[in-house]
């Protein structure tokens, strides 16, 4: 303020003017009068005849307040009543970060509501999108922990039911991470506040179990004779969405009657990551889907990765990502997963050997979440080793490594990118390792999100949400002139078979059908969704 005071009264001695092509607004009020003397008056009197409750634009240009600026300045350090006098009252963090550290990712936001304009190059967030309510915008919930961790605000606020529009609106797809100007770490600000309101209220009944769907995976894939018709049928499926909370609508994978983590590939003795193999050694971490819903992915990925030189191991006791965990914000259960895995990774990846996800949300798991929620030498080993299959093997690619004896495939697929690709890398991978076979024509589009966001879609309440959001997805698949469309994300999968009469195909499969690997893939072009059923 000093610094301004003398500036301009340096303007008036040489009866020059406060502002030039810009407005007065906030930081030039102060000054109005010394600019204008009489006609200040004037000034209140139309803004008290035009805006008589001072509803526009508060403190602009007519204030009653001698220094408006600085009212309006954000609070960026620790509360000091917390920080300094009674530490207890500020949140446990949930993350494996410090009160501060958390402070400064959500400072980090200057609030320049680029998250608010949609561009047709980028994605940003859904639920702005499609809804346009401030309550949804990233910036809004970076302010919500700023206040929380800085401002005199309730020590309560993080538990209040009154935060849940803005801590709900959000499915960690992370698109508003990768196209914020000031590359704001939204996606764990966002975690970290629901974190605090599930560990006053616990998750709903919903939310519990589609987190754990892998528990009862196992059960219904030991079933899978007895499920699989079940889930055909509208009954069915109207008693699934009242005790489970899965929308009756929603069409689902059938399971697998045994899972890729039960096969004699996965159980046999040379399964071993032991050094001291005359060939490079690749692991494998397989995750939900492909285990659970699509072994023939499973194997797939395998036989490419064999049929290019490398020995392939699958850890035995590895176990799901915890990435639905993690979106559901239940972070103590998530972090109990990642423990488990990384006792299974970190010596492989202290050996350097790359950890391979055909699931791109498994990938984005153990690189940006194992980290955030264990914060040890152990999880930032395990993060650096890993990759999402189309990278990897794109890598081999441009290098020279990966063999091309594909044979040809005079077809047409649509390929979708998923957003954890893109969170992943501003490059996908996949469209140029198909244009790689013969004959192959991929067609690209951008449609943004699909909407289905791991297991947001699944749930009956978030049902007609999750079909605004990924409109234009199912639009265009309903009218794509294709065979199948394909994408490497298996949520992203069922959002376009939704509605679709063609099937939709992972990648690694027309690779494996295009070597000549696994001649039985080209059944999969005929199978076609229907009903209550994925193809």
């Amino acid at each position: 303020m000093n610094i301004a005071s003398d500036l301009y009264s340096e303007v008036a001695r040489v009866q020059g003017t406060i502002s030039g092509e810009h407005g007065d607004g906030i930081s030039r009020t102060p000054w109005i009068s010394s600019q204008y003397g009489p006609l200040v008056s004037v000034f209140r009197n139309v803004k008290k005849l035009l805006d008589p409750l001072n509803l526009m634009n508060p403190d602009k240009i007519i204030s009653n307040d001698p220094q408006p600026l600085t009212g309006f300045l954000r609070e960026t350090r620790l509360h000091q009543a917390a920080a300094e006098s009674a530490p207890a009252l500020l949140p446990v963090m949930q993350f494996a970060w410090q009160p501060q550290a958390a402070a400064d990712a959500a400072v980090r936001c200057n609030g320049c509501g680029s998250c608010r304009v949609p561009l047709p190059t980028e994605r940003m967030c859904p639920f702005v999108d499609h809804s346009h309510s401030e309550d949804f915008t990233p910036r809004a919930k970076a302010n919500l922990l700023r206040r929380a961790l800085c401002a005199d605000a309730p020590a309560d606020l993080l538990q209040s039911e009154s935060i849940k529009p803005v801590i709900e609106s959000c499915f960690n797809c992370r698109q508003c991470e990768i196209d914020c100007p000031s590359e704001v770490n939204i996606p764990h600000i966002v975690l970290e506040a629901r974190a605090q309101f599930v560990r006053a209220h616990g998750l709903t009944r919903t939310q519990w179990l589609l987190s754990r769907v892998h528990s009862w995976g196992k059960l219904a894939s030991r079933f899978a004779w007895l499920v699989n018709p079940l889930l055909r049928y509208r009954a069915t499926r109207h008693l699934l969405q009242r005790f489970t909370g899965i929308a009756a609508e929603r069409r689902l994978p059938a399971f697998a009657a045994r899972p890729f983590m039960e096969t004699l590939r996965v159980r046999r003795e040379d399964n071993s990551g032991a050094p001291g193999s005359n060939r490079p050694t690749v692991v494998y971490f397989v995750d939900y889907f492909a285990n659970h819903h699509d072994p023939e992915l499973a194997e797939a990925f395998v036989r490419v990765l064999e049929h290019n030189g490398f020995r392939v191991y699958i850890p035995r006791e590895q176990t799901i990502s915890g990435m639905n965990m993690v979106s559901a914000a239940d972070l103590p259960s998530a972090r109990e997963t990642a423990l488990k895995n990384l006792r299974e990774l970190v010596e492989p990846a202290r050996e350097r050997y790359p950890i391979l996800c055909t699931e791109p949300s498994a990938a984005l798991c153990l690189t940006r979440e194992y980290p955030a929620l264990i914060g040890s030498e152990e999880a930032q080993v395990v993060a650096a080793q890993t990759q999402d299959a189309g990278s990897f093997l794109l890598d081999l690619h441009r290098r020279g490594l990966l063999k091309k004896d594909f044979t040809p495939l005079p077809m047409k697929v649509a390929w979708h990118t998923p957003c954890h690709i893109r969170a992943l890398s501003r490059e996908a991978a996949m469209p140029q390792l198909l244009r790689l076979i013969p004959q192959l024509e991929v067609t690209e589009f951008e449609k943004g999100c699909t909407g289905m966001a791991g297991t947001f879609g699944l749930a009956a309440e978030n049902f007609s949400a999750s079909l605004r959001i990924g409109s234009d997805v199912i639009r265009t698949m309903q009218t794509i002139d294709a065979v199948a469309g394909t994408t490497d994300c298996s949520a992203c999968r069922m959002q376009m078979e939704q509605q679709s009469a063609i099937p939709t195909i992972h990648p690694i499969k027309l690779l494996a059908f295009a070597y000549g690997l696994m001649p039985r893939l080209e059944k999969r072009f005929r199978n076609k969704p229907a009903g209550l059923s994925l193809s």
